[in-house]
């Protein structure tokens, strides 16, 4: 037995977590669905999970909150929170399992309503794999536009250093500063280079630090997420072609 405030409180926290972009977690979207179903228990004074279950038994958990529980449960593999809500989630499936002897979505006592939750739980299923795989893609083209662009500041600066064109530049600018300094006559355009490559590409990771700390992290992860929902999802599908509902 679990207690819902508890429960509550703990997803709450982690959808706080999520509101920044950069703080993106693969299938959040059933994390969220979790947090839905347990902040409507917490209102509706729910103690625990128990009590919970007895709702299900008795059919008075409304048809959102059936989605809601639904895409949790479904994508329970998927998405990253803490155990103890996991395990939770699970319990209210297989106590009611226990007394009923079906599962909660397999038991939805209306043919019509099971339907529509059950297409519903794939539709936003699918949805979370489909965003994943677009924030990959999007990813990986980010870092190579931002890798090209500091390879173009670098040449850039290598060229106009070479071809002497910052140095007449600084004599033009600051003669002054020039004359008799024979370091700066010499090197002068080499540091003018160096400093309008390496400024401008640290204000540019800065700005991006939260895009290339991700790739970094999760770039070589994301496919393995990717993999896993596209199998959990088609087990699903089967499973729904099975009850003939039809989600194409």
């Amino acid at each position: 037995m679990y207690k819902v405030e508890e429960l509550f409180m703990v997803l709450s926290k982690e959808k706080k977590d999520l509101k920044p972009n950069h703080a993106y977690k693969p299938a959040e979207e059933g994390l969220l669905k979790a947090m839905f179903f347990f902040r409507w228990l917490n209102k509706k004074d729910y103690k625990n999970t128990d009590k919970v279950v007895e709702a299900f038994v008795k059919n008075k958990i409304p048809e959102q909150q059936l989605e809601h529980y639904g895409c949790a449960l479904n994508m329970i593999d998927n998405y990253e929170t803490e155990e103890e809500v996991k395990k939770a989630i699970v319990y209210i499936n297989e106590e009611y399992k226990k007394k009923t002897g079906k599962e909660i979505l397999d038991s939805i006592p209306e043919p019509k309503i099971r339907r529509r939750v059950m297409k519903n739980v794939y539709i936003a299923y699918k949805e979370s794999l489909d965003r994943l795989k677009n924030r990959a893609r999007a990813l990986k083209s980010f870092i190579t536009i931002l890798w090209v662009a500091i390879a173009i500041l670098l040449f850039t600066n290598v060229a106009l250093v070479l071809t002497g064109i910052y140095h007449v530049l600084l004599i033009k600018i600051i003669p002054g500063v020039l004359s008799g300094n024979e370091f700066l006559l010499q090197y002068g355009g080499n540091i003018l280079g160096a400093l309008l490559f390496i400024i401008p590409s640290l204000i540019i990771i800065f700005v991006f630090r939260h895009r290339i700390n991700e790739f970094s992290k999760k770039s070589s992860v994301y496919p393995e997420f990717i993999s896993l929902m596209e199998n959990n999802l088609n087990e699903f599908k089967m499973k729904l072609k099975e009850l003939n509902v039809n989600v194409e």
